[in-house]
């Protein structure tokens, strides 16, 4: 697991530990402690729940995804944990910080692997270290949602006398749908007792996605440029629509797109219905059979339902194919490969992107991203 610019300490940050006395006071060259019983419970109280939270993280790491119970309790333990640390400080404002010192991350933009599954991010203080500071953070969606490609997290840190740095680990999402490098945002706020830094209260996490297009089915022959010539173009169109059903934005398209098409096999089936009905009840005058269109001896009766039978389901069809346009999964699906190829593009090292013809790089962004969403559309019109 890598990043950016990253500063980190020598050491593990040491545990909290709170002094039993609440002052020092110096008098006539000598130090006099005054204890205080409030400050006792509020230090027990505080080690209890770190305990709690200690215990979370290792659960935490055991199972990145956790779940929202879990979730829950940990956030819990971390309001707990707060809650203590300002009563504890409310009783000793000597232990405060002065306000000066400051608050930031240790580089602006980190970078990720999603095979890694987390990151971790390191919040340096700035200053004269003395005193007890906290500050608050929390993830912030960019191209990256989270539950999608990471786990939205939100906590406190409490930085003591002394201690310069401290380190949060965001968990990361991996799956295996092609996409391109997704960013987030890890923010700083609500500090306490110190004040936070004018450009590095806010990091990018940016995740790198190793899967090939359009699936990890064809990575060995991708990874040889004289391979790719050989893909069978059947199979390969076959795991661009996988790709397109696996999108959050475009399955539920596809899948109504799937099932409300139907109604013109409906309505064919309908309409041969109707024409056996007229050539053998409508038009046979000889025809003694009793059935439950027949009943009906008025042939008025029967031109009208006939006529409703053809008309009728006319209107529900117009009105999919209006519904269709509105959907636009031909646009949908362009968007997406537009924007991860042009992303791709942008991620590209300088070396890499020297290699790379930028009229070829408009070419496939202009024309093969909308041809290949119109050859899945197509292929949902023949299902």
């Amino acid at each position: 697991m890598g990043h950016a610019g990253s500063l980190r300490s020598s050491s593990k940050s040491r545990e909290l530990e709170f002094p039993i006395a609440t002052g020092i006071r110096r008098r006539s060259g000598s130090l006099v402690y005054s204890r205080n019983a409030d400050v006792h419970v509020a230090y027990s109280a505080l080690k209890r729940v770190e305990d709690e939270q200690d215990e979370g993280e290792e659960d935490s790491e055991e199972d990145s995804d956790g779940g929202e119970g879990k979730m829950e309790v940990s956030r819990e333990a971390d309001h707990r944990k707060v809650e203590v640390v300002q009563r504890e400080l409310a009783l000793n404002p000597s232990k405060c910080g002065d306000g000066s010192d400051i608050l930031q991350f240790s580089a602006p933009i980190y970078y990720v692997d999603e095979n890694d599954h987390k990151i971790r991010l390191d919040i340096m203080r700035m200053g004269s270290l003395r005193g007890s500071v906290l500050v608050s953070y929390h993830t912030m969606d960019d191209s990256a949602i989270a539950g999608e490609r990471y786990f939205e997290r939100s906590g406190h840190l409490h930085f003591e006398a002394g201690v310069c740095c401290m380190s949060i680990d965001i968990p990361i999402v991996e799956n295996d749908r092609w996409s391109t490098t997704l960013e987030f945002k890890v923010c700083l706020d609500q500090p306490t007792h110190c004040k936070l830094g004018n450009y590095l209260h806010t990091a990018r996490v940016k995740v790198i996605d190793d899967n090939v297009f359009p699936s990890d089915v064809f990575r060995g022959q991708v990874q040889q440029e004289e391979e790719i010539e050989r893909i069978d173009g059947f199979w390969l169109f076959l795991e661009y629509c996988k790709l397109n059903c696996g999108l959050s934005g475009i399955a539920w398209r596809t899948w109504l797109t799937l099932v409300l098409d139907q109604m013109k096999n409906v309505y064919l089936v309908l309409k041969l219905k109707l024409s056996i009905y007229m050539v053998n009840d409508v038009f046979d005058d000889n025809n003694t059979t009793k059935t439950c269109a027949n009943l009906l001896s008025d042939p008025c009766s029967k031109v009208c339902i006939i006529s409703a039978g053809y008309i009728l389901p006319m209107f529900a069809l117009h009105a999919w194919e209006y519904a269709k346009l509105r959907l636009d999964i031909h646009g949908n699906s362009r968007l997406f490969l537009r924007t991860n190829v042009f992303r791709k593009y942008l991620n590209l090292s300088a070396a890499s992107r020297r290699e790379v013809v930028p009229t070829e790089v408009q070419e496939v962004i202009l024309e093969d991203c909308d041809e290949a969403a119109e050859g899945y559309v197509a292929a949902l019109e023949v299902v």
